[in-house]
């Protein structure tokens, strides 16, 4: 396999390289579909553009449009590697989007953001966005992949995560800081037993998405606040749905009847579903018991974890 040296990936770069996996890929294209109401149904993709343009609206990074049930479907995507986000964004893509529907173009869509992880977690404009598939991901599927095309890709975004520059990664959100800090104060008062490793002295935190350590190498739990979920991920264990399903099945007989089981990247995660509690807004106008109800999901996945670890001792290693 040729090693590919890129100099300066920029975003048109990666929407060309997007844009084509698209077309010719309907594994890539199904980590999008897989967050939206059509996972499960036979699609074609039958358009693809970039830098698609609107009179007064602004500029649509990657279109894709494909045929669901004989409907036409669109999906608006943003491209973003540390670029700033511009103002309002986010309402344009959702302006745009109606205007092809108004046009006849798809019947439906839906707004995604696509861009590292990173990015997604500490710029509030990228946190607007309802669907979000990260660079990491599309590098974890890629390297999936033993055909030569697939692996030029991953050394592309793998080169392109390479040049993202910390001082365009965040942009300070103060309510969001103040909320975080706010939240881990509330754990720490009254949910004590919880090992929440966040960083909650910087302003860098800046509304991440609280981790929990479970004390079991290679597991941790995310609260995804912007998702409106938490996970306990297990690394590298993507290839073992299956067996977790029969787990997950075991659960849900054992009382345990809110756990969903979900692929992340190379990972599998164990997930509860939680009350919608962003960061980006102010602690005091959030509801006290749908915090406790986020806190209680975290709580019941960390007892759950020693369990875990038997399962994944006999599976995984």
């Amino acid at each position: 396999m040729a090693i590919c040296k890129y100099r300066n990936v920029s975003e048109r770069d990666m929407d060309l390289l997007f844009m084509e996996a698209f077309a010719t890929d309907p594994e890539f294209m199904k980590l999008f579909l897989q967050q939206t109401e059509h996972k499960e149904k036979p699609f074609e993709v039958i358009h693809a553009e970039r830098s698609k343009i609107d009179a007064g609206l602004g500029e649509t990074d990657i279109t894709v449009i494909c045929e669901i049930e004989g409907i036409k479907y669109g999906l608006l995507i943003e491209d973003k590697i540390d670029a700033v986000a511009m103002p309002e964004q986010h309402g344009r893509y959702i302006k745009r989007g109606h205007k092809g529907v108004e046009n006849s173009e798809y019947a439906d869509f839906d707004i995604f953001i696509i861009c590292p992880e990173r990015y997604r977690q500490t710029n509030e404009e990228a946190g607007k966005y309802e669907h979000f598939v990260s660079y990491e991901a599309c590098r974890s599927y890629f390297a999936s992949r033993e055909d030569p095309l697939g692996q030029l890709w991953y050394q592309q975004i793998s080169q392109a995560l390479d040049t993202v520059k910390p001082e365009y990664k965040v942009d300070i959100n103060e309510i969001a800081v103040d909320s975080f800090q706010k939240y881990a104060a509330y754990q720490k008062a009254y949910y004590p037993r919880l090992r929440l490793q966040n960083n909650t002295d910087s302003k860098k935190v800046n509304g991440w998405w609280p981790s929990y350590k479970v004390g079991v190498h290679g597991m941790y739990i995310l609260h995804k606040t912007d998702r409106n979920c938490v996970d306990l991920t297990i690394n590298g264990a993507a290839d073992k749905l299956d067996e977790l399903s029969i787990v997950l099945k075991w659960l849900h007989e054992s009382g345990h009847t809110s756990l969903m089981l979900e692929k992340t990247g190379k990972s599998a995660a164990f997930r509860i579903g939680t009350p919608d509690i962003k960061m980006s807004r102010p602690f005091e106008t959030w509801k006290k018991s749908d915090l406790d109800i986020c806190f209680e999901a975290i709580q019941e996945l960390a007892d759950l974890a020693g369990m875990f670890a038997i399962i994944n001792s006999v599976m995984f290693r």
